[in-house]
């Protein structure tokens, strides 16, 4: 008995002292006293003081079992485009995930196209995410905590998508006290207020806006086109805290932009104004008994309003899509059941032409659509290190008179030990909702359509994927190894241009190829997790087919987006506590196109005939970003300033962005364009208080 009290005293002084060493923080000695009991094995000690020595992870990116979780605030230290910190522009850097040259946006993610990727706020979706011609998204990363990547479906609970899902979620308790942050820039100025209302209330409002027009006109005009730009966002959070156990959060954001393109090679004026407008409540629940119930009612709003002005032609192209929707969510110790529930109504990307050309279109107007989803999840340890996740989505989705049914299983394995981890899945997913259109200068020219119209089927896609993470060097460092190869069924790529809608009749189907592909690849990331420099390396590669059957397109190609290899580096290095250093550099093989075998014009109206498709491929890409950021000292003991300093494309490498068409006088030449400027300074001065 003496032994065993010796034991607990031993424990109970050892929890005072750490107790004590966290108050005091002043390092002690270990004063070791020889026990007068009969055991004399047994020592008690006495802990004046404890020091304790561990590891800070300092790094802003973690890696979880179902993806990557990245701390916005950090954000701040990296390179910025034209004075903002762009959430999608960082994921970019990361393993098994794309680089987009200028003038594209989105994610592809395990050789998926961006179409197959779900961005969600809170779990609500948004259909459009691009802001300023691809440079950065709708996402202002300042009103939001944190951005979670998981770039396969894990879970059953995984939406409707065959790719990644990107989530921005705010911080999950409220503040006592008043704090914001405001950057002001070049070319856009933001800021983010929290303010609480009450003891249980706080209120977030975020606002950005552009000027880009004011400063940068002349940079924005090269030897064919001129560009005008601008776009704002607002984003409105109001958390309540109702007890311990409820939380009610109304969450609101509205974005806009307006580009005006003059093109001389294509002799056209193009104006384009888009948006996204979404709300949402969402109801919160953690019980003390242990289970957990989330509720969201939303209604999300995508709009695009393009037109191209011609020679006596006059080209509207609207479109646009809005859903209705309910997420419900039941999670009870192993067990997580969940229901989706969404009504959509788009509005296809039907041409309305008038001038020396008159195209009679009868299907104007809005499609309905109504697709529904019950999911269960269930966690099975399997001894002390391995467990397994079983998981089974059912999926009825009905569009007019058709109905598509779809039961989607998911199992994944994990192992982990002492300083590793290794994942290995299986999914299914089918998708209804499809994103398509013809894309050439950076204007979302792309809209959304759904399946069972104009020819259009659900897609498909299932697969294997992989990870192994290694815990090095006393969790300083991490290794992480990733492999996955998929198949898809019901693909669609797009073949033309918009001069299908001047020439002749436009109908959707003839300009859709249909087809099956499948993707495949492996990836290595190294990171340094701590210290005063952290970031990664990471190697990619990865191949996308896509194989077609339409007459003068049998084969295998590779799709679009494919890059084969593709090299990236992220580092943030502290100097001082006033002087942080950020870099940002990618090396990638080029995306593949079709060229031409020949072109000319016949009446004014041209005439081509092209090679093999997705034959050629553009030059290698290559970009150094660099930036500096200082922290001046304090306005205030609370309010902290600081300046960012950065370059894009600090090399200057003149990256060859397309080939395309042009059309000067009676002549036609085809030639590549590249970005308008080969290096892009910016600076930005911030307040956090």
């Amino acid at each position: 008995m003496s032994g065993f009290i010796g034991k607990v005293v031993f424990l109970l002084l050892l929890l005072i002292g750490q107790a004590n060493a966290l108050l005091s923080a002043n390092q002690g000695q270990f004063q070791i006293v020889e026990d007068s009991t009969e055991s004399k094995d047994i020592k008690l000690m006495s802990l004046d003081s404890v020091l304790i020595i561990a590891q800070h992870h300092t790094s802003a990116l973690r890696t979880t079992s179902e993806g990557y979780v990245w701390r916005l605030d950090v954000m701040q230290n990296l390179p910025k485009i034209l004075g903002n910190a762009d959430p999608m522009h960082y994921a970019q850097m990361l393993p098994g995930v794309q680089t987009n040259g200028e003038y594209t946006s989105g994610l592809h993610v395990l050789g998926f196209d961006n179409q197959h990727n779900n961005y969600t706020l809170l779990g609500v979706p948004i259909y459009n995410v691009n802001h300023l011609l691809g440079f950065f998204s709708s996402f202002n990363a300042s009103h939001f905590n944190t951005m979670h990547l998981s770039k396969s479906p894990t879970t059953a609970s995984s939406g409707n998508r065959l790719g990644a899902t990107l989530d921005m979620r705010p911080a999950d308790q409220n503040q006592d006290t008043v704090s914001g942050v405001l950057s002001v820039g070049l070319i856009s100025s933001q800021g983010t207020l929290r303010l609480p209302i009450c003891r249980n209330t706080q209120l977030t409002v975020s606002a950005r806006a552009s000027y880009l027009n004011w400063l940068y006109s002349h940079w924005l005009k090269a030897e064919d086109f001129q560009v005008k730009y601008s776009f704002y966002d607002l984003n409105f959070t109001l958390a309540h805290q109702l007890d311990s156990q409820n939380r009610i959060l109304l969450d609101a954001y509205m974005g806009g932009d307006r580009g005006d393109v003059t093109d001389n090679g294509y002799q056209c004026d193009i104006s384009d104004y888009w948006g996204n407008n979404c709300a949402a409540i969402h109801w919160m629940h953690d019980n003390v008994a242990g289970w957990q119930m989330k509720h969201s009612l939303y209604v999300t709003h995508y709009y695009n309003q393009m037109s191209l002005a011609m020679t006596s032609i006059h080209l509207s192209l609207p479109s646009g899509i809005t859903e209705y929707g309910y997420k419900g969510l039941f999670a009870l110790k192993r067990w997580t059941i969940g229901t989706d529930l969404s009504l959509h109504s788009v509005r296809d990307q039907q041409p309305e032409l008038s001038g020396i050309y008159h195209v009679i279109n009868d299907e104007k107007g809005h499609t309905f659509s109504a697709e529904c989803s019950f999911y269960t999840d269930y966690e099975q340890p399997l001894n002390n290190n391995m467990k397994m996740n079983l998981g089974l989505r059912a999926t009825t989705f009905q569009f007019s008179r058709r109905n598509y049914y779809s039961l989607n299983p998911n199992i994944q394995f994990n192992y982990s030990c002492k300083g590793w981890n290794f994942t290995f899945g299986y999914s299914v997913r089918n998708q209804n909702l499809t994103q398509t259109g013809f894309s050439s200068i950076g204007l979302p020219t792309e809209f959304w359509t759904i399946a069972g119209k104009d020819g259009v089927i659900p897609q498909r896609g299932h697969g294997f994927n992989s990870e192994l993470k290694l815990d090095l060097f006393d969790r300083r460092w991490q290794l992480v190894l990733d492999g996955y190869y998929k198949w898809l069924d019901g693909q669609l790529e797009y073949d033309g241009n918009f001069y299908d809608f001047i020439v002749s009749e436009y109908r959707l189907s003839d300009h859709l190829l249909h087809g099956h592909g499948c993707n495949y690849g492996v990836s290595i990331m190294l990171a340094k997790c701590t210290g005063k420099l952290t970031g990664w390396f990471s190697y990619s590669w990865g191949r996308a087919l896509r194989t077609f059957q339409e007459e003068g397109f049998q084969g295998t190609y590779p799709a679009n987006h494919e890059r084969i290899h593709e090299l990236n580096l992220l580092a943030t290095w502290r100097l001082n506590a006033h002087i942080t250093l950020g870099a940002t550099f990618v090396l990638a093989s080029g995306t593949p196109f079709t060229a031409p075998k020949y072109f000319y014009l016949i009446n004014g109206k041209v005439v081509a005939q092209y090679a093999q498709h997705n034959a050629n491929r553009l030059p290698a890409y290559n970009r150094l970003d660099l930036s500096v950021n200082f922290r001046l000292s304090k306005l205030h003991s609370k309010i902290e300033q600081g300046l960012n300093i950065s370059l894009y494309n600090a090399l200057r490498q003149n990256n060859p962005l397309y080939y395309g068409m042009k059309v000067y006088r009676a002549e036609v030449a085809y030639k590549q364009t590249s970005f308008i400027i080969d290096m892009l300074p910016s600076v930005s001065y911030y307040l956090n208080f």
